[in-house]
């Protein structure tokens, strides 16, 4: 069984938050807009690959 949407937001949220940044800066730094880091970590939408390898 693979990871689930709401435990994959969980752990980006965990990982922004180790990192100290906030969804607007963590978004910047992907080239995307906040509202889809809002969504990602809402376990409402997941990333493409090439969005979560930076992290």
């Amino acid at each position: 069984m693979g990871i689930t949407f709401s435990e994959l937001g969980q752990a980006i949220a965990g990982k922004r938050e180790a990192l100290g940044i906030s969804r607007e800066e963590l978004a910047g730094r992907l080239g995307i807009k906040p509202k889809t880091v809002e969504k990602w970590e809402a376990g409402k939408k997941a990333p493409r690959f090439r969005q979560l390898a930076p992290l």
